[in-house]
């Protein structure tokens, strides 16, 4: 027997308001909804038919920022770069407590072990599993944001929806998207130190009193590599601005030895932050 569905022309992934409000169907972006309704007008008959309980694997372009996804610069903070990374966080399977409804038809209430959801409850967890036990929390961001992609699976650069599909900006994208198994092995990372922190607090007029409450848990720069390993200045020009290496090489003799000689210098244009 033939059943009704809905077909859904949205810029957004996020399934999650359609299944809460008990709609049956399936979701496609603006372009392919173009095709789909060019379809309908030349045919008096026009038909479709959807498959349940299949997943489909390779799907490409993937991955994508999403449109809610948020978006920097840090209002508290804008001159350091936020968001630091992207993290699967739509659309996401996970287990979901069989109290609360996964959806409503009419007034009867479906409940399920599971259930799809977004958000950023959806994204900590695929962050949080990248995270080395044995790293400080500083060598854990700089390993996930120095191992990220920003190309997707077609080896374009990853787009975000927001923008109508346009090439993905460092304050939506972050460093990049995540990439689990190049943050295990990262070679060289960046630590921070007590004094790194006292410095930014300070251009944040933060109160000694805040200063000190954060700062007792500072670490110090480290490197986690195995062997002798050595680390030359690689810049990709940026026109406007000069950026500077110093020194040009760093070279470790063996795991886990710290060197804090390294430092970044750009010079140029004046960035306005907020346009």
């Amino acid at each position: 027997m033939m059943k009704p569905g809905c077909l859904f022309i949205s810029s957004t992934n996020d399934t999650s308001f359609f299944l809460r409000n008990g709609s049956a169907g399936i979701i496609i972006n603006p372009g392919n909804g173009e095709i789909v309704k060019a379809y309908i007008k030349s045919k008096s008959d026009a038909k479709a038919s959807m498959s349940y309980k299949t997943t489909a694997l390779g799907s490409k372009p993937a991955s994508r920022a999403d449109s809610y996804s948020s978006k920097g610069p840090s209002s508290s903070c804008p001159y350091v770069l936020k968001p630091d990374i992207t993290v699967p966080g739509t659309s996401i399977l996970a287990a979901w407590p069989p109290n609360l409804p996964v959806a409503q038809f009419g007034s009867q209430n479906l409940s399920s072990n599971f259930n799809f959801a977004s958000g950023t409850s959806m994204a900590c967890p695929h962050g949080a599993g990248v995270a080395h036990p044995d790293w400080s929390p500083v060598a854990i961001r700089s390993a996930i944001m120095t191992t990220s992609d920003v190309f997707d699976n077609t080896k374009e650069l990853v787009k975000d929806i927001a923008t109508d599909y346009k090439p993905a900006s460092p304050l939506a994208l972050g460093a990049g998207h995540v990439n689990p198994n190049k943050a295990l092995d990262p070679g060289l990372v960046y630590d921070v130190g007590v004094q790194d922190c006292v410095n930014l607090l300070c251009a944040m007029n933060s109160t000694q009193q805040n200063i000190s409450i954060i700062t007792r848990y500072g670490n110090g720069s480290s490197n986690e590599s195995r062997g002798e390993i050595i680390y030359t200045d690689s810049v990709t020009p940026i026109q406007g601005f000069n950026v500077t290496v110093i020194p040009s090489k760093l070279v470790f003799k063996e795991k886990n030895e710290k060197l804090i000689s390294d430092k970044l210098r750009i010079e140029g244009a004046k960035i306005e932050v907020f346009g």
